[in-house]
């Protein structure tokens, strides 16, 4: 006497249960299930999880949009330590690797390139507790420079387990995305002892209890009412799956009332053309009977500091994120400098550094040079008074020793400022290179504090653009872009030229490219072609170009490629070249 079922976990689950209820003739409703085979040529069940494949779409153009953003913004473009994504950009240097099952690669080649077929480590049969067949598969991806990985159907304590083998690795990258674990219990329960390493991961849902929405047409809650009355009753916070369950038993219920009656027939045609607005998304079906809603991008937080609340949080889209996307995701040495001084709050870290506030040194920047300094003349006035009658002698000897403790503790915070000078330096000629403006201010300020001089820190800034523009090469990968074709074929006129007609029409002219610029050698009107380009497009030159001006656009291009493709794992953005035509000053 069973008029309606309710499918039970998973998708393999379900898919027997949908065969049972197409046969019987049974409306069944599944809140977790999202192959879309399930549904197809079955009139009868129903999905409340988005199809899969639409969940990797959403997610994937999360990751790509967000880089592109980063990209359009340089001073957005930096990890949180400061240092971009590469010389390149973010997009241009996303490779997608994976370690699971190694589907939907329709919709990673549409979003990451054909080359994710032969990024994806298929997952073998293995023990939860197989270490090194994982730290194979990983130093596999490092060596390939894969920057966003896909860990699929693992369990926690094995994502777990694989984020602690790449912090070992010092596998740093762009994005860590685990489908469908960042809503369980496990993964906080997880985070909660201690786990570090998830910090940022990334995931997707169709729904989050902090989301703001209007109450339900049927149920009458939001879904901070559903997160609240579902905690009293199970003392813990509901995941989207919950949500999903109680939609579909709330959709059920709506479409038996619209049909006013249980015929299965009558309530799987209401259920068909539904439209129910509720506190977990806009209720419709498209034609195999899975719902049409889209996905929020999660991320996990910064677990370092015993945080309370541990919850991931909405990312994207931006009208629901509920924090700012990191992206890209710190590296492991900065999370780990992060971690070690999270009690700390008198430095910074970069690059993995712990470098101290003005007037703070110390392992853990607590020591303030100025009490220090004090203390010590204190302590030393106090012996002093003690040994007054002691005559003239003692009074010497304990000026001697006050002398000698003031001597020691400007030493100590000479050296710390020595420290705070040589990472100054570093982080001001990475700057430079980037053309980041707010990060190479912070920096003079920096070394303002450990005494140098506006025109002493000039002069730094000079040197640093003298030799990374003497030592720079052009990019392979904007050689070879439809952008410096379109160039050389605008200025010289005609479809092919030779590098002798561009030069008369790139160097030799009042507009010639560069003419105006200061040049960063000598500080004189008229630079090289290569210090024109944005900075993703020049770097220190890993190779030298052996050729002649005499030959065609054409040929360069077409010889470059096909050296390229004989470097295996070499990729274009990674290359910059010396050729004397775009890096030497060519303006007459």
């Amino acid at each position: 006497n069973v008029h309606f079922g309710v499918a039970g976990h998973s998708s393999s689950l379900t898919a027997y249960a949908a065969l049972q209820a197409q046969a019987d003739k049974k409306v069944m409703v599944a809140a977790d299930a999202a192959r879309t085979k399930i549904y197809e040529d079955n009139s009868y069940i129903f999905g409340f999880l988005p199809d899969a494949h639409s969940q990797r779409d959403d997610l994937y153009r999360s990751i790509v949009t967000v880089a592109r953003e980063r990209d359009a913004n340089w001073s957005g473009s930096r990890l949180s330590d400061g240092r971009p994504c590469g010389r390149a950009g973010c997009l241009a240097t996303i490779r997608f690797g994976e370690i699971g099952t190694c589907n939907y690669q329709d919709i990673k080649k549409q979003y990451f390139g054909d080359d994710v077929e032969g990024l994806c480590e298929k997952l073998p049969k293995l023990p939860r507790d197989a270490e090194p067949p994982f730290r194979e598969m990983l130093s596999r991806l490092q060596s390939k420079n894969v920057t966003v990985v896909e860990l699929n159907s693992l369990e926690v304590s094995q994502i777990r387990m694989i984020t602690e083998i790449m912090e070992d690795l010092d596998f740093n990258v762009y994005a860590l995305i685990c489908p469908s674990k960042l809503s369980s219990v496990d993964f906080e329960n997880m985070v909660k002892s201690g786990w570090w390493q998830s910090s940022y991961i990334l995931d997707s849902t169709p729904w989050i209890a902090t989301e703001k929405s209007a109450p339900g047409k049927y149920s009458k809650m939001s879904s901070q009412d559903f997160a609240d009355r579902y905690f009293d009753t199970w003392g813990e916070k509901p995941s989207y799956r919950a949500a999903a369950q109680f939609a579909a038993l709330s959709a059920l219920s709506h479409a038996i009332e619209s049909a006013a009656s249980v015929d299965p027939h009558s309530v799987a045609n209401q259920l068909r053309k539904i439209s129910l607005q509720e506190f977990y998304g806009d209720i419709n079906f498209n034609s195999t009977g899975l719902i049409k809603m889209p996905t929020v991008t999660l991320q996990a937080p910064a677990a370092l500091s015993g945080l309370q609340d541990l919850t991931s949080q909405a990312v994207y889209p931006v009208d629901k994120a509920a924090i700012e996307f990191v992206f890209p995701k710190p590296t492991w040495a900065h999370l780990s400098c992060l971690r070690s001084n999270r009690h700390s709050k008198r430095g910074t870290c970069i690059e993995g550094r712990y470098v101290c506030d003005e007037g703070w040194f110390g392992t853990t920047c607590n020591e303030s040079a100025v009490d220090s300094m004090l203390t010590s003349s204190l302590q030393a006035s106090a012996e002093t008074g003690d040994a007054i009658l002691l005559g003239e002698f003692a009074v010497w000897v304990i000026g001697v020793l006050s002398s000698i403790a003031l001597i020691i503790c400007l030493w100590r915070f000479g050296r710390c400022r020595q420290r705070l000078v040589v990472a100054m330096i570093d982080v001001l000629a990475e700057a430079v290179s980037r053309e980041d403006d707010h990060t190479i201010a912070w920096a003079r300020r920096r070394l303002a504090f450990c005494g140098w001089n506006a025109r002493k820190t000039g002069n730094l800034v000079r040197g640093i653009k003298r030799r990374q523009s003497e030592e720079s090469g052009i990019s392979l990968s904007y050689l070879l872009s439809e952008e410096f074709l379109e160039l050389a074929q605008r200025h010289a006129g005609v479809e092919d030229p030779t590098f002798y007609e561009l030069a008369d029409t790139f160097f030799c002219r009042e507009q010639g490219i560069g003419c105006r610029d200061m040049c960063p050698r000598d500080d004189k009107i008229g630079c090289s072609f290569v210090d024109t380009l944005p900075p993703k497009y020049r770097n220190k030159s890993t190779h030298f170009l052996s050729w002649t001006w005499g030959y065609r656009v054409s040929t360069v291009r077409e010889a470059l490629q096909s050296w390229l493709d004989t470097q295996q794992g070499m990729r274009a953005e990674d290359v910059f070249l010396f050729m004397c035509f775009f890096c030497e000053q060519s303006i007459p």
